[in-house]
């Protein structure tokens, strides 16, 4: 049994595209559309007056849940739009709920409640939200799209188009993730693809261009990028990154840990490279400190001990942590085992993994080596069964 609670804003009602297709995502057995009343202005930049503001929503909700039988569901959702994210985790808080939330345009208030297993969505530009406080106590579990405001919307619409997509698909990814599959699984899946006429070199494109959308959630304005590449088609998902990354004017340099590329599509990749202002280099001495480090070693392919040349580039990823890069695993941290999360000793701790189609096991067994996990859409699903069904 699946219950789902819709927190709203003040202005920004269930029906409003966030909560609406949010709702749309979950097949939930009961759903409560939580309503407020309130009419005094004044609420934007003025902390005192949103704090009085949540009171009086607060005491309007808990007749609304008073009838709920907590117990009784076997997972409980809780969408939340603006204050409607304070009134939410205060009420999880208070009467111990334990639930999935889902925290659109959060304010600064909603974390003095603590909310847990949450993930956040916000603009850089909402005028309610104070974005630097929201960001650094949402830690992880925050996207932040750069322009967009409290509706998370800007001044193009075809952008706000794709910020709404994107942010359903974290959405559904977070409330209904997708069953792991092994190594094995994922080579029979791209296969299939594949003959089913999603061609290899656009699966390396979507992936690449996934990852690097991830990227640049995180660090929005252009920096140091290093990019570690294997000799497989790990390393070409990384060329792609390059190659995208250079073109939005980040300092970028490419570091073959193992020599150029031996996969066809990751050396066309590689190709593109040249005319472009990126620096290759093959000796890690040459190697500059980064803002962003893409660990594009090894894949779901690696097993067993890592070789000289891959234990030197781990070391240079790990370097670069420890002073201060965020380091961007693609599918998996090198040196992990995708199947069993067997980890080599100088495998890479990773701050978030980019990971394709589905999450593999190495997610579960090695979390802590992974960090924050995404699994992003190549277009798999659309290609072999159209689209996917509800959760």
């Amino acid at each position: 049994m699946k219950l789902v609670v819709c927190f709203p804003g003040i202005g920004y009602h269930c029906d409003k595209p966030l909560l609406y297709y949010s709702r749309r995502l979950v097949r939930a057995d009961r759903e409560i559309l939580v309503q407020y009343t309130y009419q005094k202005p004044g609420l934007r930049g003025n902390p005192a007056a949103l704090r009085a503001a949540l009171d009086v929503l607060y005491a309007q909700t808990e007749p609304q849940l008073a009838d709920v039988q907590w117990a009784d569901y076997d997972e409980v959702v809780f969408l939340a739009k603006s204050i409607g994210t304070a009134v939410a985790t205060a009420y999880a808080q208070r009467h111990g709920i334990v639930c999935k939330s889902v925290l659109y345009t959060p304010l600064e208030m909603t974390y003095d409640f603590a909310p847990q297993n949450a993930l956040a969505f916000l603009g850089a530009a909402d005028p309610w939200s104070c974005v630097p406080a929201v960001t650094a106590k949402a830690g992880g579990a925050l996207y932040l799209y750069p322009d967009a405001n409290h509706s998370l919307e800007t001044d193009d619409v075809a952008k706000n188009l794709a910020v709404l997509q994107d942010v359903m698909a974290k959405t559904r990814q977070f409330l209904c993730p997708t069953a792991a599959v092994t190594a094995a699984e994922m080579k029979a899946l791209e296969k299939a693809a594949d003959a089913r006429g999603l061609l290899y070199p656009q699966m390396m494109e979507n992936a690449g261009r996934a990852a690097y959308r991830e990227l640049t959630r995180r660090r929005p304005a252009p920096g140091r990028l290093l990019v570690v590449a294997g000799k497989g088609n790990n390393g070409g998902d990384g060329f792609v990154m390059a190659r995208l990354a250079a073109k939005d004017g980040w300092q970028v340099q490419v570091f073959p840990a193992e020599g150029e590329p031996q996969t066809r599509d990751a050396a066309a990749n590689y190709a593109l490279l040249a005319a472009l202002p990126v620096d290759i280099v093959n000796d890690a001495a040459a190697v500059r400190q980064a803002d962003v480090v893409v660990d594009a070693v090894y894949g779901t392919g690696f097993h067993g001990g890592l070789r000289p040349a891959g234990a030197a580039a781990c070391a240079v990823m790990q370097a670069q942590r420890q002073a201060g890069a965020l380091v961007l695993a693609v599918d998996l941290p090198s040196g992990v085992n995708a199947d069993t999360g067997e980890a080599a000793p100088d495998a890479v701790q990773a701050d978030v993994t980019v990971t394709f189609h589905a999450p593999k096991p190495v997610h579960t067994l090695a979390a802590a080596l992974c960090g924050q996990v995404v699994v992003a859409d190549i277009g798999i699903n659309a290609t072999l069964s159209g689209v996917a069904s509800d959760c």
